[in-house]
């Protein structure tokens, strides 16, 4: 097995680790705001959760991308 292939793997591994920690953000954020029987700071803790979540889904996406480029840009 090459190099470019572990990385590759573990990238694909990363990525999606990464985006299922995101996705457990939003819906426990979600799920924080619909059950916080109006505490105004519950809520306010629920929706910092789900932009946290989304966020960093966003830079995932985002470095992945990039990572992604590079590696086409340099020709591996």
């Amino acid at each position: 097995m090459s190099l470019t292939t572990v990385f590759t793997s573990l990238l694909g591994l990363m990525t999606a680790a990464g985006l299922l920690i995101g996705a457990l953000g939003l819906a426990i954020g979600a799920a924080l705001y619909a059950l916080s029987g109006g505490n105004p700071h519950r809520k306010q803790t629920g929706l910092d959760a789900m932009i946290a979540g989304v966020i960093g889904g966003a830079v995932i996406v985002a470095a992945t991308s990039i990572v992604t480029m590079i590696s086409k840009a340099v020709g591996k």
